[in-house]
């Protein structure tokens, strides 16, 4: 698909206004308005539809793709990069930083910096399985060979902004295990050495980023992430504005996942809807879909669900398809299932497994979406089918070579297996299973489920006492 093909597709009804009045005529108008109606009517706009050699085709839609990036976000990198990242087009997102790239080769060495810059925190900001590291350090390179100004530990600089993908990448596989934590810490505390032994101010923003991150997705310690959240905030006036202001709200939106880690759900949500409402962190919100995720599920857990739908609607485009599709899916399903409609939910479980493939795939998606499946069976009151899913999910955790006792979810499966047992049976809940399962936290979310099918039980034993029903 053309890249204009792929941008329009994404565009709301008012964007879709705001390009039709783009000023340009002759060939490019009639180019630009069989493009609006392509993707009205579904279908693609060739050259020769239009009487136009490829070559011409072509050149046009690079001068109208351009003439829509200014349109909609202004001729600001930061805006233009927001509003790709915002509709999942990283693959144009490196498109326009490759040719901006060629258009500064002779600028002045200021430009050049600012953009390197620019470009080197950009092509970061996507999801880690779209980040392509070799592009991402040869900006990292050229902005350390273009700076006017270079300091000891710049590279550092450079380095442990890389290293902060490595530990979403750690995240989003899932199964970081003893060894593989132990690792990306002693790298951490390497770099840690390195940084204080040096006055660079930048690199110590970094390397405290890096090691909040690590405890809030990787170690989940969050009083350890706060005191490194807090180092960090001591160096943020160290990053050179536009992007000063995209790092504070980045440690406001951080500070808020801490809340909800430590279950302070309500504070979580303030925090979560201060920065959402906040004008100077509108487009921080607009491409932050991991944040866009949490505070869903902070609304969700303070009883909002209406917001939490509404934030899931509004701030995660389908442009293409990526891991946090699949996350927003998941949401979308528990709120399903808390509203009791079954099958919507079924509907997109199916999506959730048919999009959690390829790169974008990620075990903590397949293990909750498959808890989620079997939830979904057991409210439904399929219980040899929720019976026969456990098995399998359970199988497919200890094919991961992951112990049932270690995994997250391993008792969730065990939990709704006891509770069939339960309301087949009589026989109760083991006290085990029930201290094993974990409700707080950043597992509050995907627990209320879980409650709503406590909530069952409890009514049947209450049922069972008073002799309401038999077995």
């Amino acid at each position: 698909m053309l890249q204009i093909e792929l941008l329009l597709r994404t565009l709301t009804k008012p964007e879709v206004d705001l390009v039709k009045k783009i000023n340009v005529r002759g060939k490019q108008r009639q180019v630009l308005l069989a493009l609006i109606q392509g993707r009205e009517q579904g279908h693609r706009v060739r050259a020769h539809d239009l009487g136009l050699s490829p070559e011409h085709f072509h050149q046009i839609l690079s001068v109208l793709l351009q003439k829509c990036y200014a349109t909609l976000a202004g001729n600001d990198l930061l805006e233009v990069a927001t509003l790709l990242i915002s509709k999942n087009l990283t693959k144009l997102l490196h498109q326009q930083l490759k040719l901006l790239e060629v258009r500064l080769k002779d600028a002045p060495r200021s430009e050049q910096e600012a953009f390197y810059r620019m470009a080197f925190e950009t092509s970061q900001w996507i999801t880690y399985d779209d980040v392509i590291l070799p592009l991402v350090k040869h900006f990292g390179k050229r902005y350390l060979q273009v700076k006017a100004h270079p300091r000891l530990g710049d590279n550092l600089f450079i380095e442990i902004r890389i290293l902060r993908n490595t530990i979403s990448e750690v995240y989003g596989a899932g199964i970081p295990g003893a060894e593989k934590k132990k690792r990306l810490w002693l790298k951490l505390e390497s770099y840690r050495a390195k940084v204080y032994a040096l006055d660079n101010e930048k690199a110590r923003y970094q390397l405290h980023c890096a090691f909040c991150e690590y405890y809030i997705l990787v170690a989940r310690d969050p009083l350890a992430a706060f005191t490194h959240l807090h180092a960090a905030e001591q160096y943020v006036h160290a990053i050179v504005e536009p992007l000063q202001n995209e790092e504070r709200s980045f440690l406001a939106a951080q500070h808020a996942d801490i809340e909800l880690m430590l279950g302070n759900y309500q504070q979580a949500y303030d925090r979560y809807t201060q920065i959402w409402c906040a004008p100077e962190m509108a487009l921080f919100v607009r491409r932050s879909f991991y944040h866009t995720i949490r505070f869903a599920e902070v609304a969700t857990i303070v009883g909002d669900r209406s917001r939490a739908v509404a934030i899931l609607d509004e701030h995660i485009d389908r442009g293409r398809e990526n891991l946090f599709l699949c996350s927003k899916l998941m949401r979308y399903i528990v709120i399903a299932l808390l509203e009791g409609e079954v099958e919507k939910a079924r509907t997109l479980i199916d999506e959730a497994f048919k999009y959690n493939s390829g790169k974008s795939y990620a075990y903590f998606t397949d293990v909750r979406t498959r808890f989620l499946e079997v939830a979904c069976a057991y409210i439904a009151g399929d219980w040899q089918l929720a019976s026969s899913l456990i098995t399998r999910a359970l199988q497919f955790i200890r094919r991961k070579k992951v112990r049932v006792i270690n995994s997250d979810f391993g008792y969730y499966f065990k939990y709704i297996e006891a509770a069939i047992r339960y309301q087949e049976t009589g026989k109760p809940i083991p006290a085990k299973v029930e201290e094993r399962i974990k409700r707080t936290g950043h597992f509050r979310f995907f627990a209320l489920v879980l409650d709503q099918i406590s909530a069952g039980v409890k009514t049947l034993k209450t049922m069972l006492v008073f002799g309401v029903l038999t077995i």
